[in-house]
């Protein structure tokens, strides 16, 4: 007991001599195998804690200068043996380019650490956490000693070494993580000890705290693909489903503000359960907020909303009422994840109007779940209506292996794979939950769609379509079979998505080892390059064979490279134009009928230096809200008949009109009769078109 009492008195001395020696020593390190480890201080990284979720928002508002490198919420660590309660607050990993610090930021944080740059550049954060090992699990009670003088938690004891444990800095610690990482192991009782680095290379693309429970995000590259794209409001995913939770945090300002019901027939806001707010969250949640993120965060969504239940009211009319609703209302991607169980004539011809009619004749793109009865012994096949149609998009379930869930349903109408088991998104309420089904892998399918489009608004649904199941990531078997868009397997379909991939072969992509025999349209924003020499010469040439018809369309080069080959009785045209709004004709600045191309031929360029005739330019529409007409302003290229009409909330038609633009400056005065308090305006020409909402007071 004397000798107790002795060793107890001479930690206390070291409590008190140790730390404040330390204080002044200003060469960072740390202990590893029981040498000093020296670290280079940097003060353009840090780490910071928060008490709550309105402290936490300050991360959101910080401007340019500054990269939130990963975040999220202290809690729940499943490895632990929990002795104390793990602090349950938000913390930040933050870097500053200018290495200045927003003073508001650091007010608002309880524990700020500074970071280090290790001997490659590379910034390295600490946590407010650190691990010591006890010598023998009798020296406990010693840990706990320290712990509490230094108001230090000793959050738990690791599952798997008993003499490892998790302490972790309070606000009103004594010291920084990293120097009581040290005070502990100079003590001489313990046997290691270390503080918790966070390098920022491991750390996530998203400050958003619930970004780590998606875990579908880095199976299909998401964070690669928003350094092209994180989407455009202008770009429609419609859910027909039970009704969004338009007040959820986490959606609310991408929720379009008028709704469809479809038993009513009505704009009435209905939510008949928590389906349809789960898929809304995985498709398009808002980024940098306090919860996760969907696959395109800044597309729009529009709310239609079905019990998806025979004995609640729905039928295949209301289904279809949904779909038609969608696409008259400005829906680029409908995303349907349910089935019917009975074939109807009445809900295929609402999809097939869909997909041709939809956004102004180029096609809505339809997406639906391939359904979930799959037993990994009998087989299943894929659910009407997803079996309808083959210009619908089928999409199957994976898991976080790659492999295909085993209750999702496959067959011959399958097309993609998605992230779909244990799927973590937004429910009622602004909570977050897990649910699994191919419903939950559509709409990561839906979002991919909805990011290609924002890229390029005129491609068709075909292309899209093209695009998606050209880019995906042959994945946990082999694909065998050769269908229209590459190989192919019955159960993985055309492989799992990509979405980088995807967006990547929008802006800019190439075709070889490749026979055209058919008619074939290919329609990129950025540039085309075709032959065997793109990116190897091992590969074969691109070759337009006798009877087909070959179109490129790019909006900057086309590119035709050595083993780019127009055979006899073929034909091939390249088409070159300036984005715009309209989508409508393109300049034909090349046209070959056979033969390879010379020298000159083999760079087409932009030079188009203005917007196609007819297009609609400079729209405005004035005053919004308006009161009882409104005027809608705007430039043609030349002389255009147009079509004017005006939709309320229900989509029922309330004005109509036909007038015939002239080139140069318009104006059109709108009257409109009506005690709706939205409207989508739709004006339309031989060469021409917008949509638009507009509000009334």
């Amino acid at each position: 007991m004397k000798n107790h009492l002795i060793k107890q008195l001479l930690i206390w001395v070291f409590i008190l001599t140790g730390i404040s020696a330390y204080s002044q020593n200003k060469n960072p390190y740390y202990f590893y195998k029981g040498e000093k480890q020296t670290l280079k201080g940097s003060n353009q990284i840090r780490y910071f804690t928060f008490n709550g979720a309105k402290e936490f928002s300050v991360i959101n508002s910080l401007g340019s200068g500054y990269s939130v490198l990963s975040s999220g919420r202290n809690g729940g660590n499943r490895a632990l043996n929990l002795i104390d309660e793990e602090p349950q607050n938000y913390w930040a990993l933050i870097e500053s380019k200018s290495g200045v610090w927003n003073s508001k930021l650091t007010s608002s944080a309880t524990i700020s650490n500074f970071g280090f740059s290790d001997g490659s550049g590379n910034l390295v954060g600490i946590s407010n956490m650190f691990y010591v090992k006890l010598t023998k699990i009798e020296d406990l009670s010693l840990l706990k000693v320290l712990a509490s003088e230094n108001n230090v938690g000793i959050v738990g004891q690791n599952k798997f070494m008993s003499l490892w444990f998790t302490l972790a800095c309070m606000p009103n610690c004594k010291r920084n993580s990293l120097e009581m990482a040290n005070f502990f192991y100079e003590t001489g009782e313990f046997s290691a000890s270390e503080p918790d680095f966070l390098p920022g290379s491991l750390t996530n693309c998203m400050p958003d705290p619930d970004f780590n429970a998606q875990w579908g995000h880095s199976n299909i590259f998401s964070c690669n693909g928003w350094n092209i794209t994180m989407g455009n409001p202008d770009i429609i995913v419609a859910i027909v489903d039970h009704g969004i939770d338009v007040s959820h945090l986490d959606l609310d300002d991408n929720v379009m503000p008028f709704y469809y019901d479809t038993p009513s027939g009505t704009g009435n806001f209905v939510m008949y359960g928590s389906h349809a707010t789960h898929v809304a969250g995985i498709c398009s949640a808002e980024s940098g907020n306090l919860y996760g993120v969907g696959v395109a965060p800044r597309c729009t969504l529009l709310s239609i909303s079905d019990p998806l239940d025979g004995n609640n009211g729905t039928t295949a009319q209301t289904l279809a009422d949904g779909v038609n609703f969608a696409w008259q209302n400005g829906a680029d991607v409908i995303n349907c994840s349910w089935f019917w169980f009975s074939q109807s004539n009445l809900l295929d011809d609402a999809i097939t109007n869909a997909l041709s009619m939809g956004r102004g004749g180029l096609g809505s793109i339809v997406v639906f779940a391939s359904g979930n009865d799959e037993d990994n012994s009998t087989g299943a096949p894929v659910k009407y209506p997803a079996n309808s149609n083959p210009d619908i998009i089928v999409v199957g379930a994976s898991n976080q292996n790659n492999f295909r869930s085993g209750f999702s349903n496959y067959g011959k109408q399958l097309d993609v794979l998605a992230p779909g088991f244990q799927i973590y998104s937004t429910i009622p309420n602004n909570n977050m939950g897990y649910m699994n089904g191919t419903s939950m892998a559509a709409p990561q399918v839906s979002g991919l769609a909805a990011l290609i489009l924002s890229l390029n608004p005129c491609l068709t649904m075909k292309e899209v379509t093209e695009i998606i199941c050209e880019s995906t990531q042959k994945v946990s078997t082999n694909y065998t079979q050769n269908k229209d868009y590459g190989t192919w397997n019955n159960q993985y379909g055309y492989g799992l998505i990509n979405v980088e991939a995807a967006l990547k072969s929008v802006t800019n992509t190439f075709y070889q080892n490749k026979t055209e025999t058919n008619v074939v349209l290919h329609n990129h924003l950025g540039a085309i390059r075709a032959g065997s020499m793109v990116t190897s010469p091992t590969y074969g040439a691109y070759i337009v064979d006798a009877g087909a018809k070959v179109e490129f369309k790019a909006t900057s080069t086309i590119s035709l490279e050595a083993g780019f080959e127009v055979r006899s009785e073929a034909q091939f045209f390249a088409q070159v134009k300036q984005q715009t709004e309209d989508c409508g004709d393109w300049n034909t600045i090349y046209l070959k009928t056979g033969g390879a191309p010379k020298n000159s031929e083999a760079l087409i360029t932009n030079e188009l230096s203005k917007g196609l005739d007819g297009a609609i330019a400079n729209i405005s529409l004035y005053p919004n809200p308006f009161l009882d007409n409104f005027t809608i302003k705007f430039e043609l290229g030349q002389d255009e008949m147009l079509n004017v009409e005006v939709f309320n909330m229900i989509g029922q038609l309330v004005y109509a009109n036909q007038t015939l633009g002239k080139k140069g400056e318009n104006k059109i005065l709108v009257d409109v009769e009506s005690n709706s308090k939205m409207f989508v305006v739709k004006m339309q020409g031989k060469k021409s078109h917008f949509t638009t909402v507009l509000m009334k007071k």
